[in-house]
């Protein structure tokens, strides 16, 4: 595990935003296929995180981590959207 915060951040060069989002959207997808799939939901992950509190995680605990990480995030934005006056939108609907 790394001391400091920053010192688990990815780089992020200029121009590498259209491949950080491929990779997540792929990462979603993989994901959706994992939840599609409901008797794996029990299996054990393998190998098991290092780390000790999440070591007895299975497929389908990761999936609700991601999902509720992933939210988490998408609440950050909002508000900073909020704050920053531009949401909602003018036109409302979906933005994404």
């Amino acid at each position: 595990m790394p001391e400091h915060a920053a010192e688990g951040w990815p780089l992020a060069p200029p121009g590498s935003w259209p491949g950080t989002h491929a990779g997540f959207l792929s990462g979603l997808r993989d994901a959706a296929a994992l939840a599609a799939d409901r008797d794996r939901a029990g299996v054990p992950l393998a190998p098991a995180i290092a780390f000790p509190p999440l070591a007895h995680y299975t497929v389908g605990d990761a999936l609700t981590h991601v999902a509720i990480h992933n939210a988490h995030h998408l609440g950050q934005v909002v508000t900073l959207r909020q704050q920053l006056g531009c949401w909602p939108p003018p036109a409302g609907s979906w933005t994404w």
